[in-house]
């Protein structure tokens, strides 16, 4: 059993509880329930001590519900408690009676921030001075904590936010301070977006993602009060923080949200941001169709603005999609479009990516001498900027290439650099492209069981990110590590699985695995004959991409272990 006594917050709920029933004791399937009750409260005493006096009125479960909708008041018809303590809206009333006028003015100010806040932060949107949010934590109203970095950080305890909205709200200052967060979480936004790339990108991911749940205020603030631009704005500036995160659903669903409320046939700098940022994570997520109609309506925007270095971003994102439909020589005429642009706008990264990009299509269509020149130079372009991430992109680039050469030991050399790098830098999209590669190299080196493990990283990489295309190309690694190790009929479950994704983001297979493909197709036929071949090809067709992915995970690891 487990010791309950043992852990404080919990101890408290039981001595609490058993004030009213003196025999009372969760059961074992209470104790979950209490648990959660001290998880929602946050540990506060008081809550604790109101949630438990309720135990001979309801179970654990139903007030972990209430609190979970957020109730403020859980009360208590315990007449031996003092009066400020018979409801939760008693006791915050109680503390908020001994605040000053100016202090009872200001707090509610705080409100308005989600995940916490920093000094800065609250004096441009509420005027607070650092020495007022020092006597709230004095007073327990805030909570504060001193990151990695050394900057002290300050939050309101979830319930005690809900009354202090309360307060704002009936003092008229709802809307101007939400205006005012709204405001600075936008230019933060704008500001942070060049600096998520380039040699400062790690620094400002961790202080983007610490305001995150800001940010995602900001936007819903945004949206409440019909201010579709800088909706749009915000939703834009914030694509490049959700692709490092991996979260595209959730962006796509935020930037969905902004350009449905503004005018379709409006032509703003927002609108066109939006319009981009979606259609590259819908490009991420292999929604190739709605990416495209999103760049090329992004395109459209940006063309009646004069923008041509937007119109360049826009054709690049088209460039990637074209590549990944292998469709070499639509890309290498954007690409052809977009590096005299980027060049003339001087910007390392970009010209850097520019010439990956053209890079890439020649290589694709056999000419590895110029693929490869172009590969050092951008590369020298990436090292001169220090954007780690990009230079782990173009490492893996070179692997690649040093792969199709034969050139084994380079290339492993060269993507595991990359993997690190990826690592370091969060970018779970460029590591399951090096994971993949790195099954690859494996298997062409005869280490079969390393292959699996770097195969089904990525594929765990590809389902968390929702991406069909990428976990085909995954399934397909391990179908080839399957067939060669015998287990015929689980490769050929793995191909119709892939097969099907690949026909539902419309990519084919490159001209050499296809070739690699239908070699193994034949020779399965023969083996298996036709009616065990089709049950089993079949079956891959129709399974759901989940069942696919806990398939290979399971069936194939242990089959190759």
């Amino acid at each position: 059993m487990i010791d309950l006594e043992a852990y404080s917050a919990m101890r408290l709920f039981i001595q609490r509880a058993r004030q009213g029933q003196h025999h009372w004791f969760p059961t074992g399937s209470e104790v979950q329930a209490m648990a959660r009750i001290c998880r929602l409260v946050e540990g506060l005493p008081l809550a604790i001590e109101l949630a438990a006096s309720t135990v001979r009125q309801q179970s654990c479960f139903e007030i972990a519900d209430e609190i979970e909708q957020g109730i403020l008041a859980l009360g208590t018809s315990a007449s031996d408690l003092p009066a400020r303590h018979q409801s939760m809206r008693a006791a915050i009333d109680h503390s908020w009676q001994l605040l000053s006028p100016d202090e009872q003015r200001m707090f509610p100010r705080l409100a308005v921030f989600q995940g916490g806040f920093d000094a800065a932060a609250a004096l441009k949107v509420t005027n607070m001075p650092s020495a007022m949010l020092k006597r709230f934590v004095h007073k327990s109203l805030l909570r504060q904590s001193v990151q990695v970095d050394g900057i002290s950080r300050y939050s309101v305890h979830g319930l005690v936010r809900q009354y202090g909205a309360e307060k704002l709200h009936e003092a008229g200052e709802t809307v101007a301070i939400r205006d005012r967060h709204l405001r600075f979480f936008l230019q933060l936004a704008e500001d942070s977006e060049a600096l998520l790339v380039g040699a400062r990108k790690a620094e400002w991911l961790i202080r983007l993602t610490r305001e995150h749940d800001n940010l995602r205020a900001a936007l819903t603030w945004a949206l409440e009060s019909q201010q579709a631009e800088l909706a749009m704005r915000l939703g834009g500036a914030l694509g490049q923080l959700w692709y490092l995160h991996g979260a595209w659903s959730e962006g796509r669903s935020w930037l969905a949200r902004a350009l449905s409320s503004s005018d379709s046939s409006t032509s703003s700098v927002g609108r066109g941001r939006a319009l981009l940022a979606a259609g590259r994570l819908a490009g991420y997520q292999s929604d190739y169709a709605t990416a495209v109609c999103l760049l090329e309506e992004s395109q459209a925007v940006f063309q009646a603005l004069g923008d041509d270095l937007r119109v360049a971003l826009v054709r690049q994102a088209l460039a990637y999609i074209a590549q990944n439909r292998q469709e070499f020589q639509r890309a290498q005429l954007l690409w052809d479009e977009v590096l005299p642009v980027f060049q003339a706008s001087g910007d390392p990264l970009r010209i850097g990516q520019a010439l990956f990009g053209l890079g890439y299509v020649l290589l694709h269509q056999g000419d590895y001498e110029r693929a490869a020149q172009l590969f050092d130079e951008g590369l020298l372009h990436y090292r001169a900027e220090g954007d780690k991430g990009q230079i782990g992109s173009a490492l893996t680039f070179a692997g690649y290439l040093a792969l199709l050469r034969g050139y084994f030991g380079q290339a492993r050399s060269l993507s595991e650099e990359a993997m690190l790098l990826m690592r370091e830098v969060g970018d779970k999209h460029g590591l399951a492209w090096t994971l993949r590669q790195l099954g690859d190299i494996a298997h062409a080196e005869g280490d079969d069981s390393s292959a699996v493990t770097f195969i089904c990283d990525s594929l765990k990489l590809r389902w968390e990110l929702r991406d069909p295309h990428g976990s085909a190309w995954s399934l397909e690694g391990l179908a080839n590590i399957a067939y060669v190790r015998g287990q015929v009929e689980h490769a050929m479950r793995l191909w119709g699985q892939a097969e099907a994704l690949r026909e539902q983001v419309g990519v084919p297979l490159s001209r050499n695995e296809q070739k690699i493909r239908d070699h193994q197709v034949t020779r399965a036929r023969e083996y298996l004959r036709d009616q065990r071949f089709e049950l089993a090809w079949r079956e891959g067709r129709q399974m759901l991409l989940k069942e696919a992915v806990a398939y290979a995970l399971d069936v194939v690891t242990q089959c190759t272990g």
